[in-house]
């Protein structure tokens, strides 16, 4: 049996030779070489995730006018109603 080291060498140079004139890498012949491929359908959610994670505006001008409230001393707590529901929360 004869193992020939020097052809896959060659076939090594030769790749990264033909790679430097495209002005692209050269790809390794190599089986355990690790590849990474990404489909339509990961594409997408990968999108929607972004838009779900983004801030809303609604919310943002919901939330700033809230702080407007707070700072101003126009925004009043109902004792009975926060108890309430500090109570519901505790019970669940």
């Amino acid at each position: 049996m004869r193992i020939d080291l020097n052809n896959s060498i060659a076939q090594q140079v030769a790749a990264e030779r033909t790679a430097k004139t495209n002005g692209k890498p050269a790809s390794s012949t190599s089986s355990s070489e690790d590849k990474a491929s990404f489909s339509a359908a990961a594409e997408s959610l990968s999108s929607l995730v972004e838009r779900a994670l983004a801030p809303s505006t609604a919310r943002q001008a919901h939330v700033s006018a809230l702080r407007d409230a707070v700072a101003n001393g126009h925004y009043k707590l109902d004792p009975d109603v926060m108890a309430e529901a500090m109570m519901k929360e505790g019970s669940q």
